[in-house]
Order: structure tokens, then C-alpha cells, then sequence
């Protein structure tokens, strides 16, 4: 109970509506910090606007050579306008860019992809269903100086998110599956198929998004390769009460809060190439950002030296 109306002012100003924000890491296995959450002062801003596009840091795994080789670039993320709860049935544009290299240069890619989802958003259960389908993938991957482009004809993406408006959070729960196709140089085919679940939520004080993926590599002539991982992202806010130094100061300390967000991919090579050490066949990749800091008020700066309940008043309010 201590500090209790600090806490309480602070929570107050850090409530804020929760909006579906599925897909902070992009849907090819890859993760980023994710979007930060807001601090009690830019959610007290009345002519804030919304943002239209968020670039986070992000890494992701390509497997086409049969061993992970992780590139590192950024996201570019453009969720859409706002689902229409009143009108209960709609659409958007959401897409997403990425780009990276890894740490020798030989192994890049460069995608972007548009979906166009549709929603019917149910007042009575407070649950939404969405489904997106492809309007443009582009996609270029290189791998050790051969260049593989994807062939959108002969590709396939499906995405499905189920949403569910509890009060101060939203679940949710989805699955995604596609089948990309690769054209080299030779003429040769390099097909990867990935399916696999998706499930998060967020409130105000923090947010996380797991995706669990299935990959099968399909090179020809009968080899492949096959792999699993789990990219994850987690957001979260902390309070902290700090004393100040020196004393003479007209306040004795105050709390602050901390936002942080990170990223993290972790994989298992099931089937790989035959030259992977067993050192090779799993492992972890993240992502971090730089922790937000900000200053939260003191509720009081009442003198209370030599009053009678100056203990118990200031477990309370200090």
C-alpha cells in the first residue's frame, strides 16, 4: 500500500484505448524491438496525431543454404487506418518493407508486401475477425552471389487474426501460411513453405507477440531442408521510486517509469546442410532498443517535519 497515490496517478494517466496491433515484427520469422508503448505525457497530448509508419531495428534468419545466416537492417511497418467498430464490417491496406544485410555482406534481402484485409468486428462478443490476402510481394534474396526472386505468380500467402476485446486487453490469435517461390539464375526453383500459429496480446503497461513457424525448404531433386523457429517480441513498462541526493532538495525522491521493449528468435535446424556443426544447428538472435525514460510527479511537497503522523503520512504519499 505504500506510495499508493502515486501509483494511482500514474496509472490514470497511462490509460489509454487498446488497439489491435498484430504484426510489430512482420510475418517472415523476423523480429524487431517492437512499436514502444507511450509515456503518460504523449498519451496527455490532445493534438497528437497518428502515425502512419513506424522503422524499427530487425533481424531475421535466411535458410535457404541450409545453415542460418542472420541479417540485420530495418522494418518498415504501415499498419492501416483504424478498424470501423460502429460499422462492424471493413477493409485496410497494411504493408510491410524489410531490408539486410548480414555482417560479411553476402547474404542479403530486400521484400516488401502489401495485404488488403478485411474485417467483421462483432459488438456482442467484442471479438473481430480478420482475413488479408496479397495485393504485391516483391522479394529478392542473395546468398553466397546467387541471386533468387521470388516469383509472385507461382506464390501464395494466407493470413487469418482472430481478436478479442477483453476490458483494458486485447488477445489475440491468428495463423499464417504461404508458400514462396524462388527463381535463379539457372532456371533452377527453390520453393519455402512456412505455416504456423500467431498469438499476443496488449493492455496499457505492456504487449508480446509470439509466432511459431514450420519451415520447409524445397531446393530440388529431392533435398531440402527443415527448420523451426519462434520469434518473439515483448514491450513493457516499469515503476521505479528513486531517493534524491542530497537531501536538500524540496522533494525526497519520486517514482519514474521505464519503458522497454526487446526481440528475440530462437531456432532449431532439424534438417540442414550436410557442413553445419552441431554447434550450428540452434541458437538465438535479438533485438533491443533503448529503454524510454520519464519522470512522473510528485503528488506533495507538504512540510511535514515534526508532525505528530509524519511517519505514517509519508508512507502514503512519498
Amino acid at each position: 500500500m505504500r506510495k499508493i497515490f502515486v501509483l494511482g496517478l500514474s496509472f490514470m494517466l497511462m490509460t489509454s484505448s487498446v488497439y489491435a496491433a498484430e504484426g510489430e515484427m512482420g510475418y517472415f520469422g523476423g523480429i524487431s524491438s517492437g512499436i514502444k508503448l507511450k509515456t503518460s505525457t504523449a498519451l496527455a497530448q490532445t493534438n497528437a496525431k497518428k502515425v502512419s509508419k513506424y522503422t524499427l531495428p530487425y533481424k531475421e534468419n535466411v535458410y535457404i543454404s541450409g545453415k542460418a545466416e542472420t541479417i540485420e537492417g530495418t522494418i518498415e511497418i504501415k499498419p492501416g487506418k483504424d478498424m470501423d467498430k460502429e460499422a462492424g464490417v471493413g477493409s485496410y491496406t497494411e504493408s510491410y518493407v524489410m531490408r539486410g544485410q548480414n555482417a560479411t555482406n553476402t547474404t542479403k534481402i530486400t521484400r516488401s508486401i502489401t495485404f488488403e484485409t478485411q474485417y467483421v468486428y462483432d459488438a456482442t462478443s467484442k471479438q473481430a475477425r480478420k482475413v488479408s490476402t496479397v495485393k504485391k510481394w516483391n522479394e529478392t534474396v542473395i546468398v553466397n552471389g546467387t541471386t533468387y526472386k521470388l516469383d509472385s505468380d507461382k506464390s501464395s500467402y494466407t493470413k487469418s487474426i482472430l481478436e478479442d476485446y477483453t476490458p483494458g486487453v486485447l488477445y489475440y490469435r491468428g495463423d499464417v501460411q504461404y508458400d514462396a517461390v524462388y527463381a535463379s539464375g539457372n532456371d533452377a526453383e527453390i520453393t519455402v513453405s512456412v505455416f504456423g500459429p500467431i498469438y499476443g496480446y496488449e493492455q496499457a503497461f505492456a504487449k508480446s507477440e509470439t509466432q511459431k513457424r514450420t519451415i520447409t525448404i524445397d531446393i530440388g531433386d529431392g533435398e531440402g531442408y527443415s527448420i523451426e523457429e519462434t520469434p518473439t517480441y515483448t514491450v513493457h513498462r516499469d515503476i521505479h521510486y528513486d531517493k534524491n541526493e542530497p537531501t536538500a532538495i524540496s522533494m525526497s525522491g519520486n517514482y519514474k517509469e521505464i519503458i522497454r521493449n526487446e526481440g528475440v528468435l530462437s531456432y532449431n535446424i532439424l534438417q540442414g546442410s550436410p557442413e553445419l556443426y552441431d554447434d550450428e544447428l540452434s541458437g538465438m538472435v535479438s533485438v533491443e532498443n533503448t529503454p524510454t525514460i520519464e519522470q512522473l510527479s510528485v503528488l506533495t511537497n507538504l512540510n511535514l517535519q515534526g508532525h505528530p503522523a509524519e511517519t505514517q503520512i509519508k508512507k502514503c504519499i512519498v
